[in-house]
């Protein structure tokens, strides 16, 4: 990680787990410094959307591991259409500004390949979340621009799923009018082997 402060957080949940058998470094996911076939295993979870060169990110990650190492990534991904994409990835800056893009999951499995990376496994999760929640993870709350340019543009999603968030107002438990807007991250697993 860059943060020195995200890296001591790592370090005490290892030894709170009794996990020894890795180390910690601080550097850039596009630079990685560790040396060519050095590693058995390079993983990266909900951060490629935020780096600017998602390709080069797994070019990287290829590079450490050894032959037969693996490679896996865990992130929410996209159909490959023009139109939801920049939908969805307007709506994800707004939210968070270090947002980059999304990826669709044939981009995904291309970057695997020309990496020569053999795809072992994929698995698609689709994750309900709340949308208030959602924001205040990013630091915006009801009111806020963010909050409010976001949820306008997610309701106005709701009829045809233009952002493929599958937006929806939960029901309400008392019987009185439904607000609380709830939408899906649909997330893949891929894993892949160096050949």
């Amino acid at each position: 990680d860059l943060t020195p402060a995200i890296l001591e957080r790592a370090r005490r949940a290892a030894a709170a787990e009794g996990l020894a058998n890795l180390d910690f470094a601080i550097g850039d996911a596009q630079s990685l410094p560790f040396a060519d076939h050095s590693l058995d295993i390079a993983v990266t979870s909900y951060s490629l959307h935020h780096f600017p060169d998602a390709a080069r990110t797994i070019g990287e990650m290829a590079r450490v591991v050894k032959r037969g190492g693996r490679v896996g990534i865990l992130d929410i991904f996209l159909p490959d259409d023009p139109a939801i994409s920049e939908l969805n990835n307007r709506m994800e800056r707004i939210r968070d500004a270090s947002h980059t893009r999304t990826l669709a999951r044939e981009e995904f499995e291309s970057h695997f390949a020309a990496r020569g990376l053999r795809i072992l496994e994929t698995r698609v999760e689709e994750n309900a979340r709340s949308f208030d929640h959602w924001m205040l993870v990013a630091g915006s709350k009801p009111g806020d621009r963010p909050y409010v340019e976001a949820r306008w543009l997610m309701e106005a999603s709701i009829p045809n799923d233009a952002a493929w968030f599958h937006p929806r107002f939960a029901p309400a438990e008392d019987g009185g009018p439904a607000r609380e807007l709830i939408f899906t991250n649909t997330t893949l697993f891929i894993a892949g082997e160096k050949i």
